[in-house]
């Protein structure tokens, strides 16, 4: 998982522009590009994922001031036919982003996967005018 500028999947790849930044001005677009990598062992069941955003005291960020920036979704993976016994399938995510935060500080994206959880931190700086 990574901060970037944008993210695509497409064709089953991830592209992404400006990947692995760790400051980001006031106002600014942003994205996340992920690849989560299924074990066989998890094919063919439901994995519920979950990405959420908080600040720099853990507390959940609502842009709006009361809702938080949280996504939540349910999926499962199956082995396409034809790949061989036991191969683990990457599964591309892109989440991309209007300007979200509109105040300077330190913020952390996390994202989990039944109980693998993987995060990014950023600072929101001003920017000079």
């Amino acid at each position: 998982m990574f901060l970037c500028d944008s993210a695509q999947v497409y064709q089953g790849k991830l592209s992404v522009l400006g990947a692995g930044w760790s400051h980001i001005g006031i106002g600014a677009p942003s994205a996340i590009g992920a690849i989560l990598e299924v074990t066989t062992d998890l094919t063919d069941h439901k994995l519920h994922a979950t990405l959420e955003c908080v600040d720099a005291d853990g507390h959940p960020y609502c842009p709006d001031g009361s809702n938080p920036l949280k996504l939540e979704a349910d999926m499962e993976v199956n082995v396409p036919a034809g790949v061989k016994s036991g191969s683990a399938q990457r599964i591309p995510m892109a989440f991309n982003f209007p300007p979200l935060f509109q105040q300077p500080g330190r913020f952390t994206w996390r994202l989990s996967v039944d109980d693998v959880i993987a995060s990014a931190s950023f600072e929101v700086f001003p920017v000079p005018q």
